[in-house]
């Protein structure tokens, strides 16, 4: 009897916790797939002024950036990790004016994000990009840094004789 009892007991906590993450896992009809997931920042970004969603880490071979004495002159990292592209989309939307980037641009073209942002005399470039697989969903993202001179006009062309 108390065999039985405890098998009834493993099943109902079962088919409970199995019915708990299947409603969690849905979407709130109307919210889109953008309001499903929050990411949370990284604590440690690989650039301080360039926020990282927690659990996604650089891919070192992807990996190029320059800077001279205080100045960054140049970047570009690839990151990676298991999220869904849409909720990457939303924590750059969110994190990148707290560290007080000015959104340029927002697009989507064929399932891939593009935002451009600014700030002082550097435009960032963030490329999303979404996968799915047996073991979930994973986004890589590319964010490229470099010095722009906005609102400079070209040198005049000398005349020639």
């Amino acid at each position: 009897m108390v065999c039985v009892t405890h098998v009834v007991r493993l099943v109902a906590g079962s088919v409970f916790l199995a019915s708990a993450l299947l409603v969690s896992g849905c979407e709130t009809p109307g919210t889109g797939k953008e309001q499903a997931i929050r990411l949370i920042a990284n604590s440690r970004p690989y650039e301080k002024d360039i926020p990282l969603p927690a659990g996604f880490t650089i891919v070192e071979q992807a990996m190029e950036d320059h800077s001279t004495g205080q100045s960054r002159t140049y970047l570009r990292h690839l990151y990676s990790g298991r999220a869904d592209k849409f909720a990457v989309r939303r924590f750059y939307r969110e994190q990148m004016p707290l560290l007080r980037w000015s959104k340029m641009s927002d697009s989507a073209i064929k399932g891939e994000f593009t935002m451009r942002f600014a700030k002082g005399s550097e435009v960032c470039v963030i490329n999303i990009h979404g996968e799915d697989s047996v073991l979930g969903k994973k986004a890589s993202v590319q964010v490229m840094v470099a010095q722009e001179q906005r609102g400079a006009t070209p040198p005049l062309a000398q005349n020639r004789p």
